[in-house]
């Protein structure tokens, strides 16, 4: 909770398209600012939105487009701009069937500030020094509109840690310096540092950032990201981004060691409660501290929900008493709606759902239930986490049941109802070798310790040596895990197999687990995915090219495979990864190297010098007496 008790500026230009949702406060700003580029030095005007409510309009602009106007309305969500210069609009219309891939809207310029510190916050009523952003949990919501030029400046004023904000899910196309992983394409900031990541909204949704600095992310550092563009289905009232995440009342860095010594130190690491909105309830044998999240609603409204599980080690199963949800988009993929009474949603994913206030007067739970098999993830917690509370209802805990029928097992959401609108033919000829690209996931002893591995080893990066600046080697350390793959808009298929290998291990008992697999750089598409020992005969023949699910996390089940593709149309440096932190920071991951040569000029040399200048400021705080007891992977 508390989206809006923080100090943020936000500097934007001000034009007659309004949105009447969740935004910062507008201001008129009657300058030519750019809206590509890496030099920003407009005049800026600042507004204080600490405590601001209600909310003002969020103003989406688009100043470029002359003559064009909004055509998004409460009946009309699907489009977004129409040209009306033209004598048929609808043939020159941004909407849901543009393909953002490759076209956007030229938007403005938004600019952020953000700072990661320590503050004691107590969400579910134990107190907890955390690390956060801007003194909030979550940390303030970054608001944009599609086509957008995205510019957040964020300073390091944690003394004893660097740290750097991943924008999960963004395309980052031409931007991979912005990606925001220390080790792959940046130093981290040094104390009292700033960067400034630069990046466009090519996409449209909401998603979220975190800290991609070891465990920071568990520890409080991560906020939401919302992107305004067409939904494919009608709304009337738009909420901003849930947050849905376990919670830790242990420092993340002390509790690792957990993960590493699972027999001898009594087990893998186990969440205290679960948040919604950033708060929630604690069961202390008995006695509750804490509070829920609650939500008041008029009847005969079709609210616009987005959910992101922002979790270190839970998938939920999702769902409201007496409510089904309309699922409209997958990460930040819009998709063909389809109807449940419940709602899968792996770490990492994001879904944007309409639920229709269609129920009489009364409270309603709000459930965010842990499964119950093969996601490696334990808890104590309670599980109604919130309420949906229609106006006139009393003030008070539901008394509400369960919707029948809810399952409990960690798999995605049915392949079959994730129909993307804007269609991929993905293929059927990968550009790379498969069998070169086939990465088995398992268990090893490395460096002291149990770690997760995917590819040949588990993944060990220098802090100070991130792979963006070393790309004129011929090699790279084996433990920087790199596979390169230098094909120019060609399709590239990676199989994933858990068959939960072991090397080294002896007296360990092996866990096994599912793996919420993350590609950074791109949306990929699911060709397939079984619960069962990959058959590279068989299976393969089973591969779905036409319009595939498309999104950019996706559940590799335990003991299963999970088949992806992606287009070779972003240079840069990719992390692949398992979103359970813990198994992130054990060495679950691996780098993807695409089209080495053209990185750099990609850049160009303002975007390469400032990496240059963080990793001199970072290796400067090193200097001055600073000590890193690195014992994770480093993401």
């Amino acid at each position: 909770m508390g989206f809006f008790n923080f100090f943020v500026t936000v500097v934007v230009e001000f034009l007659p398209f309004t949105w009447k949702g969740s935004g910062f406060l507008q201001q008129p700003l009657p300058l030519d600012v750019p809206s590509t580029g890496v030099v920003f030095d407009p005049q800026e005007i600042t507004v204080d939105v600490h405590h601001q409510e209600p909310k003002e309009q969020f103003v989406c602009q688009y100043p470029k487009l002359t003559g064009w106007e909004l055509c998004n309305g409460p009946n009309s969500r699907d489009c977004w701009l129409r040209d009306t210069n033209k004598r048929q609009p609808i043939f020159s219309q941004f909407d849901i069937q543009t393909d953002y891939e490759d076209v956007w809207p030229p938007g403005i310029t938004r600019k952020y500030w953000l700072e990661v510190d320590y503050k004691t916050i107590s969400p579910d009523g134990i107190p907890k020094l955390a690390q956060v952003i801007n003194k909030t949990l979550p940390g303030p919501l970054i608001e944009a509109c599609w086509g957008d030029d995205i510019v957040v400046h964020v300073t390091d004023k944690l003394p004893d840690n660097g740290t750097t904000i991943h924008w999960h899910g963004i395309r980052q196309l031409h931007t991979n310096d912005a990606d925001g992983v220390n080790g792959v394409t940046q130093c981290p900031i040094a104390e009292n540092n700033t960067y400034t990541y630069r990046f466009k909204a090519t996409q449209y949704g909401h998603s979220w950032y975190h800290s991609h600095y070891s465990l920071q992310y568990p520890n409080g550092v991560a906020g939401p990201l919302l992107i305004h563009g067409p939904t494919s289905a009608d709304w009337d009232i738009e909420w901003e981004p849930i947050f849905l995440q376990d919670w830790y009342h242990h420092n993340a860095f002390q509790y690792f060691v957990h993960e590493l010594y699972p027999n001898t130190t009594g087990g893998l690491p186990k969440s205290d409660s679960i948040l919604v909105g950033g708060q929630g309830r604690f069961n202390n044998s008995g006695s509750v501290t804490g509070s829920i999240f609650t939500k008041v609603v008029q009847p005969g409204k079709k609210i616009l929900l987005h959910l992101i599980n922002a979790s270190t080690d839970l998938h939920y199963i999702f769902s409201i008493d007496g409510h089904q949800l309309k699922v409209i988009s997958t990460d930040f993929v819009p998709i063909e709606p389809y109807v449940t009474n419940s709602l899968s949603i792996g770490i990492g994913q994001r879904y944007s759902v309409i639920l229709e206030t269609n129920q009489t007067t009364g409270n309603h739970w709000i459930r965010t239930e842990p499964t119950t098999d093969n996601c490696n993830q334990t808890t104590t917690q309670i599980y109604e986490t919130g309420i949906l509370r229609y106006q006139g209802a009393p003030n008070q805990d539901p008394t509400s049941t369960k919707n029948p029928g809810v399952p409990s097992k960690c798999v995605d959401e049915p392949a079959e109802s994730l129909k993307p609108i804007v269609r991929w033919e993905v293929g059927s000829y990968p550009a790379n070798d498969v069998d070169k690209s086939t990465f088995e996931v398992g268990q090893e002893y490395s460096r002291k310790a149990q770690r997760w591995t995917i590819g040949a080893k588990p993944l060990w990066l220098n802090f100070s040596d991130p792979t963006l600046l070393s790309l004129g080697n011929r090699t790279f350390n084996p433990d920087y895990d790199v596979y390169e793959y230098d094909y120019v808009n060609e399709w590239i298929y990676i199989v994933i197999i858990g068959n939960n290998k072991t090397i080294d291990l002896p007296d360990v008992n092996v866990v096994t687990a599912a793996h919420p697999i993350h590609l950074h750089g791109h949306d990929f598409a699911i060709l397939g995915t079984g619960p069962n020992k990959y058959d590279e005969l068989r299976d393969p023949l089973t591969f779905n090219y036409h319009n595939p699910p498309r999104r950019d996390v996706a559940l590799l089940p335990s003991g299963g495979w999970l088949a992806i593709a992606f287009r070779s149309d972003n240079p840069g440096v990719w992390l692949l990864h398992c979103h359970i932190a813990w198994h992130a920071s054990s060495g679950l991951a691996l780098q993807i190297l695409e089209r080495r040569k053209e990185i750099l000029d990609d850049l160009g040399p303002q975007r390469v010098a400032a990496v240059e200048r963080t990793c001199a400021g970072w290796d400067q705080w090193l200097k001055g007496g600073e000590l890193i007891d690195q014992e994770d992977s480093g993401i």
